[in-house]
């Protein structure tokens, strides 16, 4: 293996193990969304994605700099290409960080969907409010969730010291 392969074969491991950290983050940011995490540990979970992703980007063109000097070629495709022939042994490890990155873009279209989903009922819930509060409805809520209008609306709560 000649210097320039070595060279490859430590952006591919570097950046292997970055975009391993990065399907992590995305996991935790899935595993908030879907308990409906506070805002702080939305933020402190985003903070910890953009830098994983920053590295990862930094990482990415490192290693597209190594391919180049050992193929000879700027395109991934002609680059891979060059892998198969010449180089065996390195284009598993290249096929490995592809099928990462892929985890990766659909890790984040999924969380990218649950915020969608969670923005349009919040969206909902305050429409619905919003039009109660313009009807000057007082309205309750049951366990379920059901408005009750005027339930209660004139008495006091009790409450204890």
């Amino acid at each position: 293996m000649t210097h320039t392969s070595s060279a490859l074969c430590e952006s591919l491991d570097t950046l292997n193990a970055a975009l391993q950290g990065l399907v992590e983050d995305l996991d935790k940011e899935r595993d908030a969304l879907r308990q409906r995490a506070s805002a702080d540990d939305l933020e402190s979970i985003a903070a910890h994605k953009a830098t994983a992703v920053e590295r990862v980007a930094s990482l990415y063109t490192r290693m597209r700099e190594a391919l180049v000097s050992v193929t000879g070629n700027g395109r991934i495709e002609d680059a891979m290409t060059h892998l198969r022939s010449r180089e065996p042994g390195l284009i598993t490890r290249v096929e490995m960080l592809v099928e990462l990155i892929r985890t990766c873009q659909l890790a984040n279209q999924e969380n990218g969907a649950l915020i969608g989903a969670g923005l349009r009922s919040t969206g909902s819930a305050l429409d619905t409010l919003c039009k109660l509060s313009a009807a000057g409805a007082n309205a309750t809520y049951s366990a379920s969730g059901q408005t009750e209008s005027g339930a209660g609306t004139s008495q006091r709560l009790a409450v204890r010291a």
